[in-house]
């Protein structure tokens, strides 16, 4: 059934574009209702920031809600440019929004169908393989674009600065709640974990990291399944399930150094500005999630079977192939 529904999608676009298309370039109000999906993951999340504050600047006046995950509520939930969070699409129904947009990283037909439901007339999104047909204006995922600069393209089809700035967004309150948890010396925050086991690395050589990175104190950070493999590590001070995403921002806004895989902590602390060297997994293509942040750099290894998009392999030789010696080199580089 999914097969013969994918099959038909190109044609069905053919027909409901005449229809759908017809309020592609309708200007917005000054004062636009805008809905953004975020229904997936942290560093999915993350990467919409940039737009965020684009669409901010462009429409000052703005009431832009979101429709999110509890992961992404997390994220979000403190930022200047939201309104509100809604957690179902009845209540964000009741709104009437002029526009509702969804990210590059959102493009199954179920994205397009939820944008449809919420009743807003005019609808940006991108349309892969003809599943995008429902949104009134469809936009092409380019080629060798990461996804940041890829969701921009949103930004300028609402007449919005598309120069990428990513933030994320704490306060004092976290701040003062990580304080005392904290180390007195200078430490180094490592995310050693990840939702895909085909992102992680090895306990034993992220131990070796740990010591390599003296006399940095290691601390180490995420969601409470991480514990295991942060004991099974041995080092330093863990704060894994002991922090909320904002008050993780706070932590890392001290750290003199982030290490981590490609996940969510990655973009917090690129969103930061901090130095960070990042372990990444070569199961998605090398452009996607590889920025052009100057306090970054990105281990890479892409192995002949790269770009798998597996989240469970059972050989994880790309991650293998990268070495405790690259990650300390990467360390002195950022130095």
């Amino acid at each position: 059934m999914k097969a013969a529904l994918r099959a038909a999608l190109p044609a069905i676009a053919n027909i409901a574009g005449r229809v759908v298309r017809r309020d592609a370039d309708a200007p917005l109000p000054d004062r636009p209702k805008i809905l953004l999906l975020q229904l997936q993951q942290i560093g999915d999340s993350m990467v919409v920031s940039p737009l965020l504050r684009a669409l901010h600047q462009r429409y000052p006046d703005m009431a832009l809600d979101i429709l999110a995950t509890p992961v992404a509520q997390a994220v979000h939930r403190k930022s200047p440019h939201v309104r509100r969070i809604h957690v179902s699409l009845s209540a964000a129904r009741t709104e009437r929004y002029d526009c509702v947009i969804a990210c590059v990283n959102q493009v199954s037909f179920r994205y397009a169908a939820i944008a449809a439901a919420s009743g807003a007339r005019r609808r940006i999104g991108f349309d892969v393989d003809g599943a995008g047909f429902l949104y009134t204006r469809r936009l092409t995922v380019p080629e060798g674009v990461d996804v940041i600069r890829a969701n921009m393209l949103i930004a300028a089809a609402l007449d919005a600065n598309t120069a990428p700035t990513e933030e994320f967004w704490f306060d004092d309150e976290d701040r003062a709640a990580v304080a005392t948890m904290l180390p007195a010396q200078p430490f180094v925050v490592i995310h050693p974990g990840s939702n895909w086991q085909s992102k992680t690395w090895y306990a034993d050589r992220w131990a070796a990291v740990a010591d390599g990175l003296a006399p940095l104190h290691p601390v180490f950070v995420g969601a409470a399944s991480d514990a295991a493999l942060v004991e099974q590590i041995g080092r330093g001070t863990s704060l894994v399930g002991k922090t909320t995403l904002c008050q993780l921002g706070a932590v890392m806004e001290r750290a003199a150094l982030c290490v981590t895989t490609d996940s969510g902590p990655r973009h917090i602390a690129g969103a930061l500005g901090r130095p960070l060297v990042t372990l990444m997994s070569s199961l998605d293509r090398p452009y996607r999630w590889t920025f052009s942040r100057p306090n970054e750099i990105v281990l890479r290894t892409d192995p002949p079977c790269a770009a798998c998009l597996l989240s469970y392999c059972s050989h994880r030789t790309c991650m293998d192939r990268l070495t405790v010696d690259a990650v300390l080199a990467a360390r002195a580089a950022l130095h």
